[in-house]
């Protein structure tokens, strides 16, 4: 009849599959989700976080998430620190609450803290004089950990 290939050749549903070489590793691990993660060690945290112009003010890059209850310091996510806003994201309210909210956290003067970057989105870079990124490490992460 014809030359296709043998009955026995071709590949069936049941049969075992190998595992890609990047699940190989996982293959006695229940789930992906269940491989070890690694632990945030605060040496990376203090590089991320503060960085120090040469006039020793403070950067502090910061991830909002406007109309919270309150006004309070969440914690670490993605390189920056997340602090949920009770203002609402309309007409600057929730940037002028967040400057608000750290120049309290921090005790200085809220003209004394700028926004650099992000004013119109969820990711920031502030700016505070006088103050340099081991106060704003000490104080601001505090309460987060």
């Amino acid at each position: 009849m014809g030359e296709g290939p043998a009955l026995a050749e071709a590949p069936h549903a049941f049969q075992a599959r190998a595992f890609p070489p990047a699940r190989a590793a996982l293959a006695g691990c229940p789930s992906p989700r269940a491989a070890p993660r690694p632990r945030r060690d605060s040496a990376r945290v203090s590089v991320t976080l503060g960085l120090v112009n040469d006039t020793g003010n403070g950067r502090l890059a910061v991830r909002v998430k406007p109309r919270a209850s309150r006004t309070r310091v969440v914690g670490l996510r993605e390189g920056a620190l997340e602090i949920a806003v009770a203002a609402p994201p309309v007409d600057g309210l929730a940037n002028q609450e967040l400057c608000a909210f750290v120049a309290r956290a921090l005790g200085v003067a809220k003209s004394k803290v700028h926004l650099v970057s992000g004013a119109t989105g969820r990711n920031k870079l502030l700016t505070v004089e006088g103050v340099d990124a081991v106060e704003l490490e000490r104080v601001l992460l505090g309460g987060a950990e």
